[in-house]
């Protein structure tokens, strides 16, 4: 049987490990190149207008809103193919890594699977049965340092 003085010592260690974890996270740098490469990877796939307009540098919006016009061609090329659905992708098992950087500008290599989501259940009912096309990314993505935060730049995974 558990003594009071058990219950006290084990409810202020599950205590502390919460207090710990909170601080973990919140002390955790968001604002490095591979995780802005990684947020804007699972916008630009899921069609995400507003993660992806926030994580792109001002020279890709300067002229015309590349966002806009990626979305309109991909829900273009959806509609003419008969597939509406078909037009955001999941993507999974997404490694990445820094493979150069300096104070401006950094390179950040992403590769993983996708698969075209109609809905997050079949796609991962087809990910554990294995069924349905799977395509593979192996991409580079060019970020700089705008402002003290970093930003996707140049073209990627041909964005305009």
């Amino acid at each position: 049987m558990f003594q009071p003085v058990n219950i006290i010592k084990i409810s202020i260690v599950v205590v502390i490990g919460i207090i710990l974890q909170v601080l973990f996270i919140t002390a955790e740098d968001h604002n490095t190149p591979e995780k802005v490469a990684l947020t804007f990877t699972k916008a630009y796939f899921s069609l995400d207008k507003a993660a992806m307009d926030e994580l792109i540098c001002s020279e890709l919006t300067e002229d015309e809103d590349a966002v806009d016009q990626y979305i309109q061609r991909i829900e273009k090329e959806a509609k003419d193919s008969g597939f509406k659905l078909y037009s955001k992708s999941l993507i999974y098992h997404v490694t990445s890594h820094v493979t150069s950087i300096d104070d401006s500008e950094a390179q950040v290599k992403i590769t993983g699977k996708r698969r075209h989501s109609i809905n997050p259940v079949y796609t991962l009912v087809a990910i554990i049965f294995q069924i349905g096309d799977v395509y593979y990314l192996d991409e580079t993505v060019d970020l700089i340092n705008e402002d003290g935060q970093w930003k996707v730049c140049g073209n990627p995974f041909s964005l305009i």
